[in-house]
């Protein structure tokens, strides 16, 4: 802040910038394919942020959330956050529809919000080789990157098949990307 005769004068400090959304869309579970909202950019930059409302209870079902990123039709990064509050880094190959075996990091999520309708607000942001994850505004994990080039980013819901329930829908509301130019996680 700045004083101008004794006068608290607000400084602007730049922010990242928004290149697509708000967005919402129903996600659709049939049983085998993942449904998505697509922002159809190319970047390698950005913040990603979406609000997912549970579509069924967690217990006895199990549910799933998540983002691609980088997805340029070869190995494509995504989160997925599940309902058992734990989440997944994983490479996946787009061109065959399988993950790679093991995870690229994994850990548990504290603050998850599990009953049907209840939202969830997933943060991911990406800059070069680095990530950071957040749930419901709690930081849960910094991301080491492998793959470091600009593609699609996508809000997505049923990666795992056994997460999908045909007939029912993850509400996606409220997906942005934002460009950023720098990134620090805490």
């Amino acid at each position: 802040m700045q004083k101008q005769n004794n006068v608290p004068t607000p400084i602007a400090i730049p922010t990242s910038t928004s290149i697509f959304g708000p967005a919402s869309k129903d996600l659709e579970f049939n049983g085998t394919t993942v449904d998505s909202l697509s922002s159809g950019l190319a970047i390698k930059n950005f913040r990603a942020e979406a609000t997912f409302s549970a579509p069924y209870d967690a217990s006895p079902g199990q549910w799933d959330i998540g983002f691609y990123f980088r997805n340029k039709n070869r190995a494509t990064l995504i989160i997925i956050i599940a309902s058992d509050k734990s989440w997944d880094l994983r490479a996946y190959d787009p061109q065959s529809g399988q993950s790679f075996a093991e995870p690229i990091q994994s850990g548990s999520v504290t603050k998850l919000n599990l009953l049907k309708g209840e939202k969830n607000i997933l943060s991911l942001s990406a800059f070069e080789n680095t990530g950071c994850l957040y749930v419901n505004g709690n930081f849960v994990a910094q991301l080491d990157l492998p793959l470091n080039y600009s593609g699609d980013v996508s809000a997505m819901s049923g990666y795992w098949s056994t997460s999908q329930s045909p007939g029912n829908t993850t509400r996606v509301e409220d997906f942005s990307v934002y460009s950023i130019d720098t990134l620090k996680c805490p």
